[in-house]
């Protein structure tokens, strides 16, 4: 290759390369922009997030208080289990063609479960059933999602 064709190269590649890092920081201050309006929506309504945030401990509490604790972070366990990646789930999604569906908050869901769980004393011995895991989930999930 000649040294003209290669430079010419270079310079195609350098414009190239150039014109493409404007366009990702013309989006990457779109992005801010859009980042900054809705923290501003955000923040000034933290009354209502306090509130909201308030309930959804009120309701966990209520459910550590009404089952069984060790019952209670044993079904958030299963949970994560389910939603661990493993060799097993990998190659049944290839077989299939399928992606992995995992729920990624699992891991810190059981995290805030323990948490709640272990703080306060276990007096109930009634049995939550699955309808009831799922509930405390949602309210759990709710609350990571808030902060």
């Amino acid at each position: 290759m000649s040294k003209k064709r290669i430079l010419k190269n270079s310079k195609e590649y350098r414009k190239r390369r150039i014109s493409n890092e404007l366009i990702e920081e013309e989006s990457l201050k779109d992005l801010m922009l859009n980042y900054h309006k809705k923290m501003q929506t955000i923040l000034s309504d933290k009354e209502h997030i306090k509130n909201e945030m308030i309930i959804c401990i009120n309701e966990i509490v209520e459910y550590f208080r009404t089952y069984d604790t060790f019952m209670l972070l044993g079904g958030i366990g299963l949970r994560l289990l389910d939603n661990l990646p493993n060799i097993e789930k990998h190659f049944i999604s290839q077989i299939k063609g399928q992606e992995m569906n995992l729920d990624e908050n699992s891991e810190v869901i059981a995290e805030y479960a323990m948490n709640f769980g272990l703080s306060l004393p276990n007096e109930s011995k009634k049995v939550p059933n699955e309808n009831v895991i799922n509930e405390l989930y949602q309210y759990l999930n709710d609350l990571k999602n808030a902060f």
